[in-house]
């Protein structure tokens, strides 16, 4: 059974690390996780002028996918009632659903592209796309696996994929099920019009 408090809003919590702390994020993120909770319960030692119950949804996004199972342990421990809702993209033992095997985030959004897309009498098979995130991401992969438009360009960590006349379909397919970068593609089903440049490039010429 799933929650029944869906959030109407909401925005994003970013932890900043110094340059000289970039291993640190997991220590971060429990300080962080903390310092909600601290203003979340109630505590002798709070001024509460709202006199509500507030309660706060965290989702994963990057760097912090590994840690959602501890987020809810931790809320639990610290005595919140909505520990079981405190996170989502928690493992399934947890009670979670894996966003990334049902597609979740990128099935909804283009639920809402497709709507559009009949709505203007078009077909997906004509439309071109220009897709940031890879291969090798879930969101990435998950739109390459469901989609069926003319994809000309895919951007990623890696680098710049590009072919005006589309980029084939069969290997960004195999490098999606692979969850590699676009820099695996396989250069010879480019066409004479395509390329690649990679973040490792420099002084590239025509």
């Amino acid at each position: 059974r799933k929650n029944k408090d869906i959030p109407e809003g909401g925005s994003k919590g970013a932890i900043l690390l110094s340059l000289d702390h970039q291993d640190k994020g997991e220590s971060a993120f429990q300080k962080y996780v903390d310092a909600l909770l601290d203003l979340l319960l109630p505590s002798s030692e709070m001024v509460d002028y709202y006199k509500q119950t507030e309660i706060l949804f965290l989702g994963p996004d990057e760097g912090t996918a590994d840690v959602m199972n501890w987020a809810s342990a931790h809320a639990r421990t610290r005595g919140a009632s909505f520990w079981k809702a405190f996170t989502t993209g928690k493992t399934r033992s947890r009670g979670g659903i894996p966003h990334d095997l049902y597609g979740m985030t990128t099935r909804s959004i283009r639920e809402y592209v497709t709507g559009c897309m009949e709505k203007m009498g078009l077909e997906e098979s004509n439309i071109t796309k220009l897709q940031t995130g890879g291969p090798d991401g879930d969101l990435g992969s998950n739109e390459i696996l469901i989609s069926k438009d003319k994809t000309i360009a895919v951007v990623d960590g890696g680098g710049v994929l590009f072919d005006p006349n589309g980029l084939n379909r069969e290997e960004l397919v195999r490098l999606a099920k692979l969850r590699q970068l676009g820099r695996n593609f396989d250069r010879k089903k480019l066409s004479p019009e395509g390329w690649y440049v990679d973040v490792e490039h420099a002084e590239l010429s025509e």
